[in-house]
């Protein structure tokens, strides 16, 4: 008996619908698999006994990750955002690509946001290879398949946990959470390593040169990084990084800059917003990680085009096309704009329906800033592969 291919496997092969999966090589099935959406591949599971091990497998889901991250319509990046500070918690994503096409014109059609209802309310810390790590304790969630992973407590009750950073490290195939915690604001700040696995294990680390000023960790290259003020120096800031393989700290400096960088990331590369001498903002890109001399301007935006006057509020990007335009919430407005440097530095705001958030007083279009949006790419990256016993899907 042979089964005839899968259409979304059809479409992608060169011969002809009619071609047998029995007459095709392991490898050139893996081949082809590689090249689908993680979507359509969830899809083929039930194709036959060979190919859901095959998709199943944790390398093959951590190399088809790495093979389409660099084709948007590969890994549909999304936005996605946590409501956990309102009555309803739920996780919200929407995908970014359609955006450039919903303007404020009467004839745009709206961008959908997809809300997913949590059983409690949790905070997104952090998004990296489809794996997004929620605090309420902790778990590992995937909106992709829908699957959670099991909940892990933290060590010690009654803390807080004040900044934090989530990355993959990439030498030891291992998913780190780095937290500072106190139990009182007056004590000082406790650095702790989760290692995630069929034993979760912690570690503290006594010897962190510096606490970070915001919550964020930005995950890029196996290191978690936050931008840190020079304390000699009047007006000059740095890098400090976590190598996670390590477990160790390290320093990137800036090019000068005359303000407060905000860092981001941006095409997997770190990113600084300054609001440059209260007249406009600059966008620098680090296009090789850790070489200082990669740092290249990519953007410069006027508080005029902005409508800002305000100083010293900083720009929230939040996404940056290959093209050149900019997501971004302004610091007044607090909508969500496309400014588009290729059209006259042209500003666009993009129509949301939101209604399912349960943000009701702010909705997406209107007023996007109580949300803090991570950007997430699909993948088949799921927590069983970190070693977990057990998996709970909230949805097909």
């Amino acid at each position: 008996m042979t089964t005839t291919l899968h259409p979304a496997i059809a479409e992608s092969n060169p011969l002809e619908t009619t071609t047998t999966i029995n007459t095709l090589s392991e490898d050139l099935i893996a081949e082809i698999l590689f090249r689908l959406p993680a979507r359509n591949l969830l899809e083929l599971n039930t194709v036959c006994k060979s190919w859901k091990t095959l998709i199943s497998n944790s390398r093959f889901a951590l190399n088809h990750f790495r093979r389409s991250i660099a084709d948007p319509t590969m890994t549909n990046p999304r936005l996605v955002y946590s409501t956990r500070h309102f009555v309803d918690c739920n996780i919200g994503f929407f995908p970014v690509q359609p955006l450039l096409e919903n303007t404020s014109s009467p004839s745009s059609n709206p961008t959908t946001v997809v809300s997913f209802e949590m059983k409690d309310c949790l905070e997104i810390l952090g998004s990296c290879n489809g794996l997004l790590c929620l605090l309420e304790i902790i778990c590992n969630f995937v909106p992709c398949t829908g699957v959670e992973s099991d909940w892990i407590e933290i060590e010690q009750r009654g803390v807080e946990v004040v900044n934090h950073g989530f990355g993959y490290d990439h030498v030891h195939d291992r998913y780190k959470l780095l937290l500072f915690v106190q139990k009182r604001r007056q004590e000082p700040k406790t650095p702790m390593v989760l290692t995630f696995g069929a034993n979760n294990s912690w570690s503290t680390m006594p010897d962190f040169p510096f606490y970070p000023q915001r919550c964020k960790g930005e995950f890029v290259s196996g290191t978690l990084n936050w931008i840190h003020k020079v304390p000699v120096t009047l007006n000059s800031w740095m890098i400090v990084f976590f190598d996670l393989a390590r477990e160790s700290f390290g320093e990137v400096f800036l090019p000068f800059m005359n303000g407060e960088p905000v860092l981001q990331v941006a095409r997997e590369c770190l990113c600084v917003c300054v609001d440059h001498q209260k007249s406009h903002f600059d966008v620098w890109i680090m296009k090789e990680y850790g070489v200082e001399e990669s740092w290249t301007k990519l953007i410069v935006i006027s508080h005029v085009e902005l409508k800002h006057y305000e100083p010293p509020y900083p720009l929230y990007l939040v996404y940056i096309y290959e093209n050149g335009v900019v997501l971004a919430i302004p610091p007044t407005s607090y909508k969500l704009v496309l400014y588009d440097p290729n059209d006259h530095n042209r500003l666009h705001y993009p129509l949301f329906d939101s209604s399912s958030d349960g943000m009701t007083k702010f909705p997406m279009s209107e007023r996007a800033a109580p949300r803090g949006f991570h950007v997430f790419h699909e993948s088949l990256v799921s927590p069983s592969h970190l070693g977990f016993p057990s998996e709970v899907a909230y949805w097909n």
